[in-house]
């Protein structure tokens, strides 16, 4: 396997809205997986938006294969969110990535609002998908303080559309 190192975090702001929440005004669990999926898709759009297309062109997508969530803390209603995504490492047809949700505990959330999004280098973030505690940080210094709020690890698989079989990953994408 090879170490994506000094890779790029890309963030993306999100508000929480009513069809997220429950009666009290928590996030539903699942929810996150859609923040998730949202900040991945942007992720990829944004750091390559060409081969983005020229992917689907060929009938080939990222599929999940593997994810674990871990829960630290609940977003409420209206708040901002931030979903901080960065690459671990990857094998031959994988990427392993780690993906943070945060709040931050001064709203609103930086320079950024809800939809907008931007890539901070990586040299501020451990690349570890590790449990960082209930008031976790990406770790980029100067930003206000963010309580992690869920952490995910998720194994993503580049595979043919038609037949849904493995296919190794671009050059494009992996610097190889």
């Amino acid at each position: 396997m090879t170490i994506a190192r000094h890779q790029p975090i890309h963030r993306l702001a999100l508000r929480v809205y009513y069809e997220d929440t429950d009666a009290g005004g928590v996030v539903y669990h699942a929810r996150y997986l859609h923040f998730a999926e949202r900040a991945r898709t942007e992720w990829l759009r944004t750091g390559w938006p060409q081969q983005s297309a020229d992917l689907r062109a060929q009938g080939m997508a990222f599929v999940v294969h593997h994810l674990n969530a871990t829960y630290h803390r609940p977003a409420r209603l209206d708040e901002l969110v931030m979903v901080s995504s960065w690459v671990d490492y990857h094998r031959p047809s994988r990427l392993i990535m780690t993906q943070q949700i945060h709040r931050a505990d001064d709203q609103p959330m930086g320079a950024l609002s809800a939809g907008q999004q931007a890539m901070v280098s990586g040299a501020g973030h451990s690349g570890s998908s590790g449990d960082a505690g209930d008031a976790g940080d990406t770790g980029d210094s100067g930003s206000s303080a963010k309580t992690l709020l869920v952490s995910l690890s998720v194994t993503l698989a580049l595979v043919k559309m038609d037949s849904g079989k493995p296919q190794r990953l671009p050059d494009w994408l992996v610097g190889g």
